[in-house]
């Protein structure tokens, strides 16, 4: 917590920038952005776009990945080694340049969504 780690996160151009150029690989440095207060109502409106290649020794599944995490668990109940926290996350995936692919996912690490209603269940 409180580290920005080779420098991955950026404000460059009024934009902020999550960036792996000072990476030789990726070795499973994920990072998260927390806000230092909790939000029960918010609006969120953004752009966003992927550039450049993906940082050798990332997972094949992590092409062109990022999202923002919802309804997540503090960042100081996170343990040591903990690579996602317990959230309920807006999953943002770029083209690969070969096929249409889907995007505004829905991602769930460590809870379980019920579609057709509004419950959320955490499992921790």
């Amino acid at each position: 917590m409180n580290v920005n780690y080779k420098n991955t996160v950026r404000i460059q151009d009024s934009m902020l920038r999550i960036a792996y150029d000072e990476y030789e690989t990726f070795d499973n440095a994920y990072a998260h952005i927390y806000y230092d207060q909790a939000f029960s109502y918010y609006k969120l409106k953004f752009d966003y776009r992927f550039y450049g290649d993906q940082v050798k020794g990332a997972e094949s599944w992590n092409i062109r990945n990022s999202g923002i995490m919802l309804h997540s668990q503090s960042a100081e109940s996170n343990s040591h080694g903990q690579f996602f926290p317990v959230s309920i996350e807006i999953q943002f995936l770029g083209g690969l340049g070969t096929e249409d692919r889907p995007t505004g996912n829905v991602c769930t690490p460590g809870t379980v969504v019920e579609t057709g209603c509004c419950r959320l269940f955490p499992l921790y």
